[in-house]
């Protein structure tokens, strides 16, 4: 009796616990194979008790992991969001015994080391994320990390705010990257970019501290959908043909860059699949008419929070207003909305047109009455018995005498 109730007890401890972990954690099955599995923003330390289940997508998101988290027995992982813990190193243990894991995000753990044991023998990493670990680019396997997941084909890296600085990104650390198609290097400190692959779609390289945009980074970029350079605080250039190679540039984000103000005439001249561009918060305050005819293929052009200086010169960009979209909210320098200063000066214009012409109306009957007037005014003095009417016979001789 006394096993009994033991057993019973122990059940109910065992079935408790497996509930308790369901209230601290959000188990989503998606299919009876595969498990998504939210645990984030618990103040976790401990792994709750689901490795025996056929867990996919595990998130642990702000809790208090450390270094001696190890992940072993959840063999059936492909994501794991690890990020803002405590971590300091990864392990070889950490990710010891998965197989399929496809991506990880370890970022804003504090990440001082990490080793590239992890990547042995595994199947592709497709998402790697270590952002937000400023003091893991010391690490003397930080390269070799980013060139193992390289080499084994991953698709996407995020690097960002790791005050990546140049001498700690090889030239040609991402060229010959096959696979990869998002890069992240925003918000670091490079002041030279290094050069990118063919392969890649999307990349931020927002608010670093280069000052040109220049020609050789972008050379074989030939794949480049997406390009974010919004807030670089020292950027005062962009090279002529930057965007040369950008076949199928499809957005490109300026925005931000307060110290940019010009761009060169034929800059998007290459990019005939370019549709969206951004120039918000810079510091324009005008925009070359040459640019016309590459703007004519935008469906969207966003140009607000610079001090533009409306003027005839800038008539061009109203006539974009019917097919690209992003000009309603425009002002110019002083406050004045983009639509309605050229609005007003249409009215002006038109205004003027018509006051001209009236005046030349005016000015033709005038015209016109005085030739009239002047050639009967010859005609008269022409005959020298006009004064005496028009029934006066002009060919018996009057002889009129003048003396009294």
């Amino acid at each position: 009796m006394e096993r009994l109730f033991y057993g019973i007890a122990s059940l109910f401890f065992i079935l408790s616990v497996d509930s308790l972990d369901e209230r601290i954690c959000s188990p989503i099955h998606s299919t009876a194979t595969e498990w998504y599995l939210d645990c984030s923003n618990r103040n976790l330390s401990a792994l709750p008790k689901f490795a025996d289940h056929p867990v996919v997508n595990l998130v642990l998101r702000n809790n208090s992991f450390d270094s001696s988290i190890a992940l072993g027995d959840w063999k059936s992982l492909k994501y794991v969001d690890l990020s803002w813990n405590d971590l300091i190193d990864i392990e070889n243990h950490t990710f010891a015994g998965i197989d399929e894991l496809e991506k990880l995000n370890v970022s804003y753990c504090s990440l001082q080391r990490i080793t590239s044991q992890h990547l042995r023998g595994r199947t592709l990493i497709k998402l790697l994320d270590l952002s937000g670990n400023p003091l893991l680019p010391r690490s003397k396997d930080f390269l070799a990390v980013v060139n193992g997941s390289l080499d084994r084909g991953t698709h996407s890296i995020h690097l960002s705010r790791m005050q990546l600085r140049d001498f700690e990104i090889p030239p040609d650390l991402f060229f010959n990257a096959k696979h990869l198609s998002y890069l992240d290097l925003s918000d670091n400190i490079l002041v030279e970019l290094p050069r990118f692959p063919p392969s890649l779609s999307v990349l931020d390289i927002s608010d670093n501290f280069f000052t040109i945009l220049k020609k050789g980074p972008f050379q074989n970029s030939t794949g480049l959908t997406y390009l974010i350079a919004h807030d670089n605080k020292e950027l005062v250039e962009i090279d002529e043909d930057a965007f040369r190679h950008m076949e199928n540039l499809f957005k490109i984000s300026l925005a931000g860059n307060k110290k940019l103000e010009f761009i060169p005439n034929d800059v998007f001249f290459h990019n005939h699949n370019l549709r969206h561009v951004s120039l918000v918060g810079c510091n324009f305050k005008t925009l070359s008419p040459y640019l016309e005819p590459q703007f004519l293929r935008l469906q969207i052009l966003e140009l607000q929070g610079n001090p533009w200086k409306c003027d005839q010169s800038m008539r061009w960009l109203a006539g974009l207003n019917s097919t690209t979209k992003g000009l309603s909210h425009v002002r110019c320098a002083d406050g004045t909305l983009f639509e309605e200063f050229f609005t007003v000066t249409k009215w002006n214009m038109w205004v003027i047109l018509i006051n001209l012409l009236v005046g030349m109306v005016f000015l033709f009957f005038v015209i016109g009455f005085w030739f009239v007037y002047d050639l009967e005014k010859r005609r008269k003095q022409a005959n020298p018995y006009w004064r005496l009417g028009k029934g006066a016979s002009t060919l018996t001789p009057v002889y009129v005498s003048t003396v009294v």
